[in-house]
Formats: structure tokens, C-alpha cells, sequence
């Protein structure tokens, strides 16, 4: 039987350092927790949990806009209980609108495999979804959309455009609608402080070096800093950080979540504070301020 479905996957992201840090036990237990919380509010929004699979819940709506506004409880909630319990866990969802096929419990089809891609493309805080799912949405919701890029269709030679849809309130202020790339009114910057320097990249900027040798773009000098530590790189519009040191690299969000990357690459996202080497806090002299700072076009 096909049914026209919005189709939402929700991930708890860094799930298994919860099981490195607090034991199988404990970290199971936190998991069924934030999955019944999940579940609890698919169900306030007319939703049905079709399965669980691990530590990710697969559910279909009958209403897009439902869908994404279970997405938004889902992610407060889970932000909520992450602070409360101080937990670095978080939530990637994709959700996706379109026909599935219903057989035997479960659903298939080209809608839930694009569904799957967005919730794999999200990072933990993000909610995913298609150019045609924010269609489809109130103008409302629709205004707290914007394009983040092209990704391989499944089982298609064409790409589809991804958005992301923007729920917390800090962020709201800037969220844009980029249904037309071409009327897109602003670009993106990145601003980094270090010390009393201020430097802003722009997307034309690549290959920005960071680390102890005087010849890098941004030199900073003590124990824990290679002598070229790392690379912002510009990639498909997004400011992308490149470790290639030796103690690694730390990124802090306002949220007290973390991020550590060794001779890989971590997309810069809002703002946050970089610590080359060692985690560092806001406060440490040697940490660096970053922030995705919105610019006018032509200004």
C-alpha cells in the first residue's frame, strides 16, 4: 500500500562515548530515556514511530509541517535533557515528504532512502530536509529555511538541494529562505579573534593557515601548537577546519557540547571557540574566538 508520508529519522548523536565514559549500563539506560521522549512526541504530533533501529527512531506524519515541528520539540528537548544531565549528546534529524510503501510494519521507497541521506548529511543539532518538503511548508516555517547543498539523489544521477531548518530561537534572527539561489541578499564571512587580533575570511579566502610558525596566516605560539596545526578551507560555501598536527584540535560550542578532530576535517558552524591542542575554555588566553557572521551582497 502507498501513502503520502512525511518521513523524520532521529539520531542521538555521540551515543557510543556515552557508553566509553559512563558504562553499558548507565549509557543504555540515558538511550531508552531520550528514545522514549522521542517517541512521546511523535505521538503528540500525529506521528507514528514505525521502528527503532539501535539509537535512531524512524517515524512518518501525515502533516509536513507536523513533522517539523516535532522535529523542533525534539531537539529542545533533547538540548534540555543534555544540560540537565550535563550529557554530550545530541540529535541529527532528516525528514522527508513524499510517497512510501507500507507493508508488514514498516515503510520503503525513494522517500525514506532520501530521508536516510538527510539525516547521514546532519550534524548533531541539525534538522534536514529537501527542496520539495519546504515547499510544501507554512511561510512561516519556510522562513526559517536555508540551502546548505547538493547531495547525490538516491538511486538518481540528478542532486538534490538539502535545507536546513533553523529552531533555535538564538539563531531565528538569521535564518534566510533560499528557494531561489539567485535572489540569495547576503553571503557568509567567518570572523576569528585571537587575542587582540580580529580577522574575517571571506568565501573567496582559502588555505588560511593556523599554528607556531611565524609564516602561518594566524600565529599562535605556545607548547600545545604544532608548527602548522591547521587549515580553514573553503568548500561548496562552507568554512571547513583542517587538523594536521600532532595533539589534535578542540572545537567548543556555546552549549558546552565538543567536538575533537585529528588529521580530519570539521565544518565550522555558527560560533564556538577553537583550542589547538588541548581543550580549552573560553577564557584561556589561547583560545581562539570563531563566528559565521552574515554580509550583505556588494557590502
Amino acid at each position: 500500500m502507498s501513502l503520502l508520508q512525511t518521513v523524520l529519522f532521529a539520531d542521538i548523536s555521540r551515543s557510543s562515548r556515552l557508553y566509553e565514559i559512563l558504562g553499558d549500563e548507565a549509557a543504555k539506560a540515558i538511550i531508552e530515556t531520550c528514545l522514549t521522549r522521542l517517541t512521546e512526541i511523535t505521538n503528540q504530533h500525529q506521528g507514528q514511530v514505525v521502528k527503532i533501529i539501535g539509537d535512531e527512531i524512524m517515524a512518518i506524519f501525515p502533516d509536513a509541517n507536523d513533522t517539523v515541528r516535532a522535529a523542533f520539540q525534539m531537539q529542545e528537548s533533547m538540548t534540555q535533557y543534555a544540560a540537565t544531565h550535563r550529557l554530550q549528546v545530541g540529535l541529527r534529524i532528516g525528514l522527508n515528504f513524499g510517497p512510501v510503501i507500507y507493508e508488514n510494519d514498516d515503510i520503503f521507497g525513494s522517500t525514506v532512502n532520501a530521508a536516510a541521506r538527510m539525516v547521514a548529511f546532519a550534524q548533531s543539532g541539525q534538522i534536514i530536509t529537501s527542496q520539495s518538503t519546504v515547499k510544501i511548508l507554512t511561510p512561516q516555517l519556510q522562513s526559517q529555511t536555508r540551502m546548505l547543498d547538493k547531495i547525490p539523489s538516491p538511486g538518481k544521477t540528478n542532486r538534490m538541494s538539502v535545507y536546513q531548518i533553523i529552531w533555535e530561537r538564538r539563531e531565528l534572527t538569521t535564518a534566510r529562505t533560499y528557494l531561489d539561489s539567485k535572489t540569495v541578499p547576503f553571503t557568509i564571512s567567518l570572523q576569528l579573534q585571537y587575542r587582540e587580533q580580529i580577522l574575517q575570511l571571506s568565501l573567496d579566502q582559502s588555505g588560511f593557515t593556523i599554528g607556531r610558525n611565524v609564516e602561518n596566516d594566524l600565529m599562535v605560539s605556545d607548547d600545545y601548537t604544532s608548527r602548522q596545526h591547521a587549515q580553514i578551507l573553503v568548500r561548496k560555501g562552507k568554512f571547513i577546519l583542517k587538523d594536521q598536527s600532532t595533539n589534535g584540535t578542540f572545537i567548543l560550542a556555546p552549549d558546552d557540547t565538543h567536538a575533537f578532530i585529528q588529521r580530519e576535517e570539521y565544518i565550522l558552524q555558527n560560533k564556538g571557540w577553537i583550542g589547538l591542542g588541548e581543550m580549552r575554555q573560553p577564557n584561556h588566553p589561547e583560545v581562539i574566538y570563531f563566528e559565521i557572521l552574515d554580509v550583505p551582497m556588494g557590502g
